[in-house]
């Protein structure tokens, strides 16, 4: 069976190898008779005692209670050590969808040559819909989407 030492892993982890063996020492007891299956005591090096030997399994146990970026350094790390091969991991392609433009009742009344208030009054009459958006604390803007600002043109002849 292949193994690492722990003195290796110590040093790829940039930790002082006397506390991670405490820390493999934890993990073995929490482990218990699976243990063997992850860490080998003394079997590193020739070394009697203070050392582990830490299997592929052992590795993948240790990289995923590491978070973020140092577990893929740490797997890139050990992963050719065992001959494995190391895949690029590819970021996942998030599909968002656009927000639809938005105009405020300041940009409206300056499109349609009029005052902003007779742009309020159209929108409580349920002329032109429009919702109320929080845009940053405490300010609140009352947007107009763009459909329903080019359909409340077309109705006005100006478009």
């Amino acid at each position: 069976m292949q193994m690492l030492s722990s003195k290796q892993v110590a040093e790829m982890l940039g930790r002082r190898h006397d506390n991670f063996v405490r820390a493999i020492k934890k993990l073995a007891t929490d482990l218990g008779e699976d243990a063997p299956k992850y860490f080998v005591e003394g079997m590193a090096e020739g070394r009697a005692k203070n050392s582990y030997g830490i299997t592929l399994a052992g590795c993948d146990l240790i990289a995923g209670r590491i978070i973020g970026a140092k577990s893929t350094a740490f797997k890139d790390q050990y992963l050719p050590l065992f001959g494995e091969k190391v895949e690029p991991v590819q970021e996942p392609v998030i599909m968002v969808e656009p927000e639809p433009k938005r105009y405020t009742v300041q940009e409206v009344a300056e499109a349609l040559g009029m005052n902003e208030r007779s742009v309020r009054r159209y929108i409580e009459k349920g002329i032109l819909k429009a919702e109320k958006v929080e845009v940053m604390v405490p300010t609140v803007k009352t947007l107009i989407t763009e459909e329903e600002f080019k359909e409340f043109m077309e109705d006005r002849g100006r478009a």
